[in-house]
This record gives structure tokens, sequence and C-alpha cells, in this order.
């Protein structure tokens, strides 16, 4: 191929636009098959998963994809639950306590703060370097 254009005279330029088109579907539409997360994800950082949040990966997609599942019957553009039916949700899919439940919602969920510097928890003000926006 020279110059851009290919033997029938089109430009590779449209023949890559045909291609993504043609393979947009495929990439979008629901998979048939799914592969299993220790087909795809190193087996290390499964383990460090469940170490740092209680749960396996497993588990907390499966919650993410009912929490999805909520959200999408309510069809509502802002979603209100009760952080205890958080739990609750959590609990009973990643099948552990709801007190373990609850202490993996909070490593990952944020709270809402005074102001932005304002910290909470285990977190330690810093102080920034003063060419740093405030």
């Amino acid at each position: 191929m020279r110059g851009g254009y290919a033997p029938d005279g089109s430009s590779t330029r449209d023949q890559s636009r045909r291609d993504a088109a043609d393979s947009y579907s495929k990439l979008y539409e629901p998979a048939n098959e799914r592969l299993s997360f220790e087909d795809v994800v190193d087996a290390m950082f499964l383990d460090a998963w469940k170490a740092e949040f209680g749960i396996s990966l497993h588990r907390f997609h499966a919650f993410v994809e009912q929490l999805e599942d909520v959200g999408v019957k309510a069809s509502k553009p802002v979603l209100c639950l009760k952080r205890s039916h958080l739990i609750s949700m959590l609990s009973s899919t990643a099948e552990v306590s709801p007190q373990e439940a609850g202490i993996t919602l909070e490593m990952l969920t944020l709270f809402p703060r005074p102001e932005w510097r304002a910290v909470a928890g285990n977190f330690k003000n810093m102080v920034l370097p003063s060419a740093w926006p405030v």
C-alpha cells in the first residue's frame, strides 16, 4: 500500500473506520461467556484484595452488580440508599457478617467533610508546599 490507499483505492482511514464500526457491537454487547476473576487477574492481587477488604473480589463484584440492578430498577439519576441497607446487601452477597461488611464499606466510601482540607479517621493533616493551590 502506498500513499495511505489500499489496493482497491479506498483510504486506510476509511477502512479503519469501517473496521471500528463493525467491531463496536462486539465490545458493548453482553458477554455470553464470562471469565472468572481467577482467569484474568493475578492470584497475588486477588489474595491481597481479600486480605485488605475482607471479601473476595468475586463477591465484591457480585455486590456491585446487585447495586447496579437496584439503580436500574429505581430508574433515577441519583440513588439514595441507607448505609444500613448497603451493609445488609454487602453482607448477604459477600457472605460475611454485617460488622465485616460495614468495615469493608467504610474502606471503600467517602464521608462528607466540612471543607476540602478537613481529614477524618486515621488520616493526618499534611502541610502542602506553598506552590500548591489552595
